[in-house]
């Protein structure tokens, strides 16, 4: 039996990174034996392609196509919305406009998203899940300015409960005409 059969029969597709070949070769008097021959190393896995965190495999981000809101085709995505305004900063009667600090949350369920839990109520995310799954589009009418707080962070956070519902919260500053 040559190498390359001995590696197809014994696991090319193993997760080590090492195979170790064993040579094998007949006698007619000594049966078969086995030799250590050179190590052969498998192919490293392509580090650009980063591979989600334990919890975005547990929530299959990579199984689904979260371009598309939940339940694409179907009825509408019923979204609720809070908001509290943490302070008007200015008012300016010369420019006719305003500028607020809010906090803006956003309730949705998406089954993509639910998991299997017995001890979890929720998980709580930072930004970096946001910009991988599906968001409602806001917007605020007659603003003239508006960004996410981001002073040592985003000030984003996403919960997901085993059931599938969503939390996304965001602090926002505007300019307000």
């Amino acid at each position: 039996m040559n190498q390359q059969a001995l590696l197809n029969n014994h696991g090319a597709s193993q997760v080590s990174t090492k195979i170790w070949l064993l040579t094998q070769e007949m006698s007619p008097t000594e049966g078969p034996s086995h030799k250590i021959g050179s190590p052969i190393f498998k192919r490293n896995p392509d580090i650009t392609k980063a591979r989600g965190t334990k919890s975005e495999q547990l929530l299959r981000i990579d199984d689904h196509d979260f371009t598309m809101r939940p339940g694409f085709g179907g009825p509408a995505v019923p979204v609720g919305v809070d908001v509290q305004v943490e302070s008007l900063d200015a008012i300016s009667e010369v420019d006719m406009d305003f500028t607020m600090t809010l906090y803006l949350r956003h309730y949705w369920k998406d089954d993509r998203l639910s998991f299997k839990s017995n001890t979890n109520q929720s998980m709580t995310f930072d930004g970096r899940l946001v910009k991988k799954i599906w968001v409602p589009d806001m917007f605020f009418v007659h603003s003239k300015k508006s960004f996410t707080h981001d002073t040592t962070t985003d000030n984003v956070m996403l919960r997901v409960y085993p059931d599938g519902k969503v939390l996304y919260s965001l602090r926002y500053f505007f300019v307000v005409l």
